[in-house]
């Protein structure tokens, strides 16, 4: 599969999920309306906050990023979300977009 990196996005869902994905849209084809988001190798995306001092100070500001499968429990690499789940689609800071690259190479994905 051939992923676009320029169409590399944030997904916030409804349950709170951020997933990192090469997202297209799924359309009517007579209506034009949106029918679903197509999540192209999506990651759940985790971090943890960075580390205050006593008075609420930024100690660390380096923010940990984690990654894992969205469903793990599917081969699948292109999954079909109904639009209503979806609460904001948002740009990733670049090193972001740029591991998400990475990852979808080492799957055996191809990236233009």
């Amino acid at each position: 599969m051939i992923i676009n990196s320029d169409r590399v996005k944030v997904v916030v869902m409804f349950n709170g999920d951020n997933i990192l994905a090469d997202v297209q849209e799924a359309v009517d084809k007579e209506s034009g309306a949106r029918q679903a988001y197509i999540l192209n190798y999506p990651y759940k995306v985790t971090y943890s906050s960075p580390e205050l001092d006593g008075t609420g100070i930024v100690e660390d500001p380096e923010v940990k990023v984690h990654y894992q499968p969205w469903c793990p429990l599917s081969p699948e690499t292109q999954i079909p979300v109904n639009h209503n789940m979806v609460v904001s689609i948002l740009e990733p800071v670049p090193s972001l977009r740029d591991t998400y690259v990475e990852n979808v190479r080492k799957m055996g994905g191809t990236v233009e």
